[in-house]
């Protein structure tokens, strides 16, 4: 350490070195203290915006399941009503005992009945 340098008033004095070691470490001490306040203050941003997502998620979801529970009912309202009139329509043809039939998609369209009819399997 070096020799201190006093003052007509003999209070003891930093060295000009002495000073500039302490000014850097307090200029260090702010800049680390600024970066803290900016890494905090980010990763509170980023709470914030993880909470606005996780409310936007669950209120998309949440309209997406109630889409798709009217689509599922509106489709088994609809398999009724198609399993009731098709049944309408076999019967009046005298095809009331059938499991099975085939309808000719092309003009006229016949009625058959399947015979032994093979289950039924989804591709890939």
């Amino acid at each position: 350490m070096e020799e201190k340098v006093g003052t007509k008033d003999n209070r003891p004095a930093l060295t000009t070195e002495e000073y500039a070691e302490l000014r850097n470490m307090q200029a260090q001490q702010t800049f680390l203290q600024s970066q803290g306040y900016q890494a905090f203050n980010y990763i509170k941003q980023l709470e914030m915006q993880f909470e606005d997502l996780t409310r936007n998620f669950e209120l998309q979801k949440k309209n997406a399941q109630e889409q798709l529970d009217k689509v599922e009912e509106e489709l088994q309202r609809t398999n009724e009503n198609f399993q009731l009139r098709f049944k309408d329509i076999i019967t009046s043809y005298g095809f009331d005992g059938a499991t099975s039939v085939n309808i000719e998609e092309t003009e006229p369209h016949y009625i058959s009945v399947i015979q032994n009819p093979q289950p039924f399997t989804q591709a890939g």
